[in-house]
């Protein structure tokens, strides 16, 4: 059946989005950044990923709340525009992962904390089965794509948590 082109013209438009408009608001090409973070006293290992599990990105800094918020900033800024997001993943290690917690909420990066058996258990079930601090750092981040962890909102009773444990 032939339908002449006016009767499609007086046929309201069902989305009156535009493709410009559907890039800029992030729909279409918003992307997905993780930061997976492997913590000791001194240094944290850091591993920048992109939604497809691709290092981007590795280096190894102090491990001191000042540095990881400028870090954190910077990479917001540079990976985290109005459509992009980028969160920091971080493996519960005793009490060197709350410096990067802290600096998660002072920079507004939402920070996924979970339990390290986890990396453990990844570590045994890939090929290589070498675990330094860059591929833990690495496997943390894939981690995060992977939805594993809860994001930290701060916690109300931190200060006295340390004194009130007895060891």
């Amino acid at each position: 059946m032939y339908l002449p082109p006016e009767v499609f013209a007086a046929i309201p438009p069902l989305i009156t989005v535009t493709w410009s408009q559907l890039c800029l608001a992030g729909g279409l090409f918003a992307m997905h950044y993780f930061l997976g973070c492997d913590t000791a006293k001194l240094k944290l290992d850091l591993s920048l990923i992109d939604e497809s599990g691709i290092e981007l990105w590795h280096d190894r800094i102090a491990n001191d709340e000042t540095t990881l918020v400028e870090l954190l900033l910077t990479l917001a800024g540079e990976y985290g525009d109005p459509e992009d997001t980028l969160t920091a993943v971080v493996e519960a290690t005793g009490r060197y992962h709350y410096a990067l917690l802290d600096a998660s909420l002072t920079a507004q990066v939402p920070c996924l904390v979970y339990n390290p058996l986890l990396t453990k258990q990844g570590i045994k079930a890939s090929v290589r089965g070498k675990k330094t601090d860059r591929t833990d750092a690495l496997l943390i981040a894939r981690m995060g794509l992977r939805g594993e962890g809860r994001v930290y909102t701060g916690e109300p009773f931190a200060a006295v948590k340390s004194h009130v444990r007895s060891y």
